[in-house]
């Protein structure tokens, strides 16, 4: 059935071993060496996840989400009516490029849903919901950095050069060295300065 589906798409009329040939040809290791054929057997062996199987664990990560998002709108909603238009923060723009579709659209359905259950009449209302969501949004697309670990590796780094520095202080002191002390030695000794 391959073979005639890939026939068909590009206008070829090869016989199904030719096929089957050319298919365990494209098929590579990481070293770029074939797949012997146990491995090739193995691999067909194990259960692959189907279409179905991917779209359901998607949707229920995306209703998860939504779910999440929506709890935390709903109290925005009805916060965002209390405050003043004066009292929004002011969000950074997001370039189109940079938005994560599936937030936006969870925040949108949360805010219709919320809106059904808390609707709202007037226009500043609705400007301090939507400033309320553009700030929502800002908080859940925010990415958690990492903190950097420079510091750490600069000290790391200090205290080793220091540790050079003292056993060449022993070595023209002309005092006696262990043998572990005396193989960091020639080591910094033979290294290039380049500092």
């Amino acid at each position: 059935m391959t073979s005639e589906v890939y026939n068909v798409k590009f206008n070829k009329e090869e016989t199904v071993e030719l096929f089957k040939r050319k298919a365990y040809e494209s098929l590579k290791e990481e070293n770029r060496r074939p797949i012997s054929n146990h491995k090739f057997k193995e691999e067909s062996r194990k259960k692959s996840k189907t279409l179905i199987d991917l779209i359901e664990a998607s949707t229920t990560l995306k209703e998860e989400n939504f779910l999440k998002i929506k709890n935390l709108i709903t109290n925005t909603v009805i916060g965002a009516k209390k405050r003043n238009v004066t009292d929004c923060k002011r969000t950074p723009k997001t370039p189109r490029d940079n938005c994560d579709p599936e937030v936006i659209g969870s925040i949108n359905r949360a805010f219709e849903d919320s809106l059904n259950i808390y609707p709202s009449y007037h226009l500043t209302d609705l400007a301090k919901i939507y400033q309320s969501a553009k700030e929502f949004y800002f908080e859940a697309a925010k990415r958690t950095k990492e903190p950097s670990k420079w510091k750490e590796a600069i000290e790391t780094k200090i205290d080793s050069l220091k540790e050079q520095i003292n056993l060449i202080t022993i070595h023209e002191r002309n005092e006696k060295l262990n043998k572990e002390e005396k193989s960091k030695l020639i080591k910094i000794l033979e290294m290039p300065t380049s500092y």
